[in-house]
């Protein structure tokens, strides 16, 4: 200081900001379509599921690929299976039809 006076106060001053992370949980996808059943009569099950599209950030969350928020599954084809066929003779032809739906190519 000069002539006698006092030092002046610093002139600037600092401080962190923003130390937080970014969290974000991720994103999922809509619902898939649903799978074709696994059977054709007697009681199947068809499953349909939540892609992750974008992953989670941070201390962000995402459900199991398990979990109940991106996996679904339902019964289907619950009909009874018709009986199996009795050949009589060498000649006996049987078409089976399944018009379930659940056969795909």
């Amino acid at each position: 200081p000069d002539f006698g006076g006092e030092a002046c106060p610093p002139q600037g001053e600092t401080q962190q900001c923003n130390v937080d992370s970014c969290d974000e949980d991720c994103k999922l996808s809509e619902w898939s379509p649903w799978k074709p059943c696994t059977k054709a009569c007697g009681g199947g099950s068809q499953r349909r599921v939540k892609h992750v599209e974008a992953p989670a950030r941070g201390a962000g969350r995402c459900a199991n690929h398990l979990n109940s928020a991106r996996y679904e599954r339902q019964a289907c084809n619950a009909g009874p299976c018709p009986p199996d066929p009795i050949c009589t003779a060498k000649l006996d032809i049987v078409l089976v039809v399944d018009s379930s739906g659940s056969w795909t190519q």
